[in-house]
């Protein structure tokens, strides 16, 4: 099984990275905006569709875990975007 967790680099998305990754049966992939030294990490901005739809063309996944977050309330309709639209 091939799992994408987006959000590697907070709390919870790493968390879950690293649990996942223990279990040799599963190929654990992770995306974030900045660089990781993460394996099997994308550098990728969620809100860039084009970006997206090019990493889901090249990577055929089982299960994506959408882990990433915006935790600002200063701009409720970009924390929106970036929350649920992306």
């Amino acid at each position: 099984m091939k799992y994408l967790i987006t959000g590697v680099q907070g709390v919870v998305g790493k968390n879950l990275y690293q649990q996942l990754s223990i279990n040799n049966k599963l190929n654990v992939y992770g995306t974030g905006r900045h660089q990781s030294e993460l394996n099997n990490y994308f550098e990728l901005d969620l809100t860039n569709r084009v970006s997206v739809l090019n990493l889901f063309q090249k990577e055929n996944f089982d299960c994506i875990i959408h882990c990433a977050a915006d935790l600002s309330n200063e701009q409720p309709f970009k924390m929106y975007n970036n929350n649920i639209t992306s």
